[in-house]
């Protein structure tokens, strides 16, 4: 098996950019102009995490479509 140059560490390199893009600020008094950045956040970790598990699934996908070939 083979990966591509520098995927093993594209997960963590994007997660990275994502909290370097959306810092956290602390929450005072629950102030939504300190919490949204925390939910902004998360759910582009979460739709980056959902984009990179349907490419796993595709690659998986193919990988066994070559292996039954």
């Amino acid at each position: 098996m083979t990966n591509v140059p520098g995927d093993a560490n594209r997960l963590r390199a994007v997660i990275a950019k994502i909290d370097t893009d959306n810092p956290l600020k602390v929450p005072f008094s629950f102030n939504q102009g300190h919490i949204s950045p925390r939910l902004d956040r998360l759910e582009a970790k979460l739709a980056y995490m959902a984009e990179y598990i349907a490419y796993l699934e595709q690659r998986i996908e193919s990988l066994e479509e070559q292996v039954v070939s």
